[in-house]
């Protein structure tokens, strides 16, 4: 599976999630994203599914949340939601 990952994120790139979001990330999720910052190739069909969703790069969260606040599901993903 780590063949098909890409190289850890750095920490300017997870501190700037961070800072976006106004959140202190949890040393798990840093853990995780600094051994593998999401799927090399997400339409592959060799990479690993969960649910029907790939690991996505800390650089798509960001966007991944924008379009679920403009699909108005705000109750599945309260946690997200800054004001």
């Amino acid at each position: 599976m780590s063949s098909n990952l890409r190289p850890g994120a750095s920490d300017a790139a997870l501190d700037g999630v961070a800072a976006e979001f106004g959140v202190v990330l949890p040393s798990q999720f840093r853990d995780l994203y600094s051994w593998g910052n999401g799927h090399c190739h997400p339409e592959a069909s060799n990479v690993l599914v969960f649910r029907d969703n790939t690991f996505m790069g800390v650089d798509e969260i960001p966007r991944v949340r924008q379009s679920v606040l403009d699909l108005n599901l705000l109750a599945e993903v309260a946690d997200w939601v800054k004001s």
